[in-house]
Parts: C-alpha cells; structure tokens; sequence
C-alpha cells in the first residue's frame, strides 16, 4: 500500500471537509503563481552539476534571444534537451505552472520555487500555461522531484531535493506584469530593468549583467534516485470523485501549510513532537503530488482562506503543538484510516472562524476630555477596572488640561490571571475616580467628550484583528467628586462614574475579511500649465495592472469599480491581500509623455461578501505626492486600516 500518497490526500480532503461549512462556490481566474514545474530528459544529477537550468546558447551576445514570441516559436525539443540544437539561443527557460503540461516536455518531473525573473504573460483562463523564466532557475530552487512512466502509469517517490534553500525564497511568485520590451526589439533591455528592480535580480545570481550567476554546490556523494532509471515507488493513486481534492485545493493548501507554519517553543515540543511535526510538512509538500491532476494548476485565496482561518486560530498559545499531537498517528504505517480520522478530527474542531473573537490581547483604555473652556480639572483621576475573576486599578493623571487625551495599557493578567482578555467570562465594570485637592472646589468637574471614540481597543487572539468598545463614543458629561464634602473627604478617591462593558459591546474591525466587491476613490491634480492627459494606474501587491482613467487631467475625483477577477483571480477578496498599493502612470499607444501630475488622495471602500456591510479605507486623504512618467507612490495597508 502507497501510504505516502494516501495518507497526503486524507490528510488535506479532511481539512477541507472539516473547515466550518466552508464552500468554493465561486470561481477563479489566475493568481501569481508560487510553485511551478518543469519536464526534463536530465534527471536531476545532471542538472544539479550544471547548476540548475541554463537558457540555451550563448543568449547574452544575442539581443534576439529577449524575445518571448522570438522563444515560443523555437523548437520544442529545446525546452527540454537544450544540448539538442546547438545554434538555438534564447535568454528563457521554459515552465508551467500547469504539472500535466510540464510533463509532456521530459519524463523528469522537476517541482520549482517561482521567482520574479519568472514571466507569466498567459490570459486568464488559458487553457496551456507557458511561464518564462529569464537567465534560468538555479537548482536551489528546485523543491523536489519525480520521475514519471506516462506509458505504464508509474511513478518514483516524490524526492525532496537537500539543496532547496527555503528561507531564500519565502514568499516569492512569478511576476504577471510583462513589460511589453519583451514583446519588440527592446527586450534585453527591459530584461535589464528588471533584473535591477528590488527583489528580482538580488533572487537569482544577478550582477548586472547576463548571464546569471549561480550560486556553486558543494560536491555530494549520495543522494538519492540520482540513477536512471530509478525503481518505481507505486502505482498512481485514485480516490472516489467525492472524496478526491481537486488539483487547485492540493497545491493551495500544501504549500500555505508548509510556507506559514509556526514552531513551537522550545519546552513545549520534545525531539519526538519535532520529529512528528518535521514529517508532518514533508508530507504536506508531497501532497502536492498525491492525486494525478485533471486540469491545469493555480493559486485560488478561496482555497487559502480556509486554510489560513485553521492556523491563525492554531497559531495562538503554540497552538501547533496540539496539532502535532493530533496528527502524529499518520506516521504509524499500521494505522487504521477510521483511527486517523478520529485523531485528525481532533485538530479541525479546534478551528474556529477568523472573525470569532473570544480572547483579546494588548489591551488599552482611552481617556479623553473635552478642548471646551474650564473642561480640565485639578483632581487626580484614576480608574478601576473589575472583572468575574479580579481587577486592575492605575492612575490617569493629576491636572488634566481640556485635550487631554491618552491610551493606557490595561493589566488583563490582574483581570483573569491569563495574559490575553476572555470576553466569555463576563462583563467589565470600569469605576471612574477623582481625588480632590484643599483649595475647595475650583475646576474640580471636568468634560469627559467622545474618549478617542474608542474606550477599549486591543488585537484578537488568532486573527490578529481589532477588537473595538465603541459604544461610548457619544459620552458628554461633566464627571466631578462631591465638593459639599470636607477637605478629608475630597482628598479621598470618589467614584464620579461606572461604565460596563458586556461581550456583544467589543466589535472587529474590520468587520468582515472576505469583501466582493471593491471601489477606489482617486484624486489627482496638475500644475496650471499642464495640457497632457495622463492614464492613472495602480496595482495591488504583484497583481494586474488598473487603469482608473484613459484621459485624465485636474479635475472631479475618480470613483471606479475594480474588477476583483481580473486583478486578483477571484470574486471573493480577503483584506489581507490587499496590502500593498501601487500608482504609476500607464503608457499611452506604448509611449509615456512627459507629464507632470500630483497624487492628492486614495482610498478604497468594500462589501462584507456576507453580510453587505461596508468598509473603508480612508488613511491616505492627503497623499500629495509629485508624480510622471517615471515616478511611482507606494504605500502599506495594514488590516486595522480598514473601519466600518
């Protein structure tokens, strides 16, 4: 029994039937891909020993060899047998992020790290997927490899290769955005530009010039199935249709897992949990070979979003741990299929959804008065926060001018002993106090208005997002001691007010992680002289390229809908992804003009894919930045940029 492949796709079918009724209702279009593959005739010491994959001939003297259209016309043969021709140059090496197309190229299988030098020009939906790797792909790229007999349905053992250097490529993709040099005469130079772009090049042997420089290898004596033809580990696997994941689920969450996994802390995990939890990925990353594909391969989030929601949710208390403990009878090659459902079963219940917030961490208390006349006082104003299971208590300040306004961290282990807040154990009772003074009762009230909007504020355990008591925000009251009192009894604290906080009263923010819909609110303006009319563009990380107007002078702000299929591949978005936003100016006809324009705001606003809320992000009100034809604004958004 093939228990590597078996057990790979148990393993990642029961998440995913496990996940919270989480569906794939919608469909998707091409994501940037992370993963891509390439068929060779080499098998893998040949390819280490050359160092990787090379394009063919001496493809730096020819400018031709920039071409892409000047490279999908070459011989086929080339893409897999460069030797084969010997006076065939091209600046690319030739993947897909499509296995079953990879594979028509060369009965070695090879699965590799994508990297930005990597161009995937391809339309959404295509059917064939041709990615060109420019200068090659170094062989510390290569995850792993298989050797494949289409004609008898065998296989080796998926191979993970010692050399793969993980921590040098985390987060890497191909990029979509071909500049169209690629596409004329231009292309050694737009290969140039892109080669000293910020983490292009520095990724992959680039020293300002071609060809690339690859990282050297030390010698190794044994590794293993570097013979041929190697002995073949098991017949292909073939689950039932409704128990099978589809090719775009395995890739998707094999490699979210095996990228973004957490470690435990050192008292936490003995060498055998360490031993179960490094098998544990290992055989994450194989499953992204164990069901033969039926369609071409992509990166989808709403694959990603269920996995993500199970780890945020585990990664909190080293959470991993108990998922090593859940998982660790996968590796007992006796196991009963009905006893790893039980222990794995024990993993997904622990998984909660992401906008559940039952414990919150860093928490502060804001206190605020009011900028009005005599809103000040001379008191001493200090606080008591009570709780089900203890209290904190610290002071604010001794005489607050009006204005005054301050956070305050609260001590939530003096509230339950635990070092985040549970919003399960009971209200809070907030007692408000002031200390007066021996000089009878001049400015003792003081304008307690609106406290930052916010009275508490802290970050959800797993999710990371906002946690919000808003419920006050339209608090105006003068807060005093009793000043009919005696100078013993006014030096004394008295309570001035109690505020209660229940567990319906802390809201998200943002409210929702998962919007279908998004809109851009864009301004710009120019100098009185300009008479061009500029093409605003912006982009979304590594994502497609927006147009927000073809002929734009000064004038009425631009509120365009984006369309979420063609930029990010999916008409369901998580906020996450949108995190780091790009304006430039967009050639005209292929030509930019010398035009001289001001970014003067941006912001962006959604709806909740389930509830139809709104939200908004509106931090960049007054951006003000020059641009042209050659400047580009950037800027970061955090998941707590977005408010309801």
């Amino acid at each position: 029994m093939c228990l590597t492949y078996t057990k790979a796709a148990a393993l990642l079918w029961l998440m995913w039937l496990q996940l919270s009724g989480t569906s794939l209702g919608y469909q998707t279009s091409r994501r940037p891909a992370k993963i891509v593959y390439r068929g060779d005739y080499r098998p893998p010491q040949d390819v280490r020993n050359a160092g990787g994959f090379w394009p063919s001939g001496k493809y730096q003297d020819d400018a031709l060899a920039f071409s892409i259209p000047r490279h999908m016309e070459g011989d086929d043969v080339s893409i897999a047998a460069p030797n084969s021709t010997e006076n065939w140059t091209t600046a690319f090496v030739s993947v897909s992020d499509n296995v079953t197309t990879a594979a028509r190229h060369g009965h070695w299988i090879y699965t590799i790290r994508a990297t930005p030098n990597m161009l995937d020009p391809n339309p959404d939906n295509a059917p064939e997927t041709e990615i060109f790797a420019l200068g090659g792909i170094q062989w510390t790229q290569v995850i792993g490899y298989q050797f494949l007999d289409t004609a008898r349905q065998k296989r080796t053992k998926f191979l993970r290769s010692p050399d793969y250097r993980r921590d040098s490529f985390q987060g890497t993709a191909v990029t979509l955005l071909v500049p169209s040099g690629f596409y004329r005469d231009e292309g050694l130079q737009a290969a140039v530009e892109l080669m000293n772009r910020s983490q292009v090049g520095s990724l992959v042997g680039w020293t300002g010039k071609f060809p690339l420089s690859f990282e050297p290898l030390a010698p190794r004596d044994k590794v293993p199935f570097w013979g041929f033809p190697p002995k073949f580990h098991c017949p292909l696997p073939f689950l039932e249709p409704s128990h099978a994941l589809n090719d775009v689920d395995m890739l998707a969450a094999a490699d979210y897992l095996v990228q973004e996994r957490p470690e435990c802390s050192s008292d936490q995990q003995d060498v055998n949990e360490q031993q179960a939890l490094s098998k544990m990925h290992d055989l994450l990353e194989v499953a992204v070979w164990g069901l033969p594909t039926t369609g071409f391969l992509r990166q989808i989030i709403e694959a990603e979003e269920p996995i993500k929601r199970v780890f945020e949710t585990m990664v909190q208390d080293d959470g991993i741990c108990a998922l090593v403990e859940a998982c660790e009878s996968i590796f007992d090659g006796n196991i009963e299929m009905r006893q790893y459902q039980r222990g794995f079963r024990k993993f997904c219940r622990k998984s909660k959804d992401i906008r559940a917030c039952a414990h919150v961490k860093d928490v502060e208390l804001g206190f605020e008065l009011s900028d009005r006349y005599f809103a000040g006082t001379y008191d001493r104003v200090g606080v008591t926060i009570s709780g089900p299971k203890g209290k904190t208590a610290f002071e604010i300040g001794t005489g607050l001018s009006r204005g005054f306004k301050q956070w305050f961290p609260v001590n939530v282990r003096e509230l339950g002993g635990e070092k985040t807040l549970s919003l399960t154990d009971g209200p809070l009772d907030m007692i408000f106090t002031a200390t007066g003074h021996a000089f009878g009762s001049t400015n003792d009230a003081f304008l307690v208005e609106n406290p930052l909007e916010v009275l508490l504020r802290g970050h959800c355990v797993g999710s990371g997002y906002g946690a919000e008591v808003k419920q006050f925000n339209n608090l105006l009251a003068w807060w005093q001691h009793d000043k009919s009192s005696t100078i013993a009894q006014r030096t004394k604290p008295q309570k001035v007010a109690t505020l209660r906080v229940d567990a319906s009263d802390w809201v998200t923010r943002p409210p929702c992680h998962l919007i279908d819909e998004l809109h851009v609110h864009f301004s710009m303006s120019q100098p009185h002289y300009a008479v061009e009319y500029v093409m605003p563009a912006l982009t979304f990380g590594v994502g497609r390229r927006i147009v927000l107007a073809k002929n734009q002078q000064h004038g009425p702000a631009l509120t365009p809908r984006i369309d979420l299929g063609r930029s990010f591949g999916a008409s369901v978005v998580s906020l996450r992804d949108l995190d780091v936003v790009q304006v430039v100016e967009e050639a005209k006809n292929g030509t930019l003009h010398q035009s001289h324009w001001k970014l003067e705001s941006l912001s962006f606003w959604g709806r909740c894919a389930d509830s139809g809320k709104v939200v908004h992000m509106d931090k960049w009100n007054e951006v003000k930045e020059a641009l042209g034809p050659s400047g580009m604004w950037s800027g970061r958004i955090d998941i707590n940029d977005w408010h309801g």
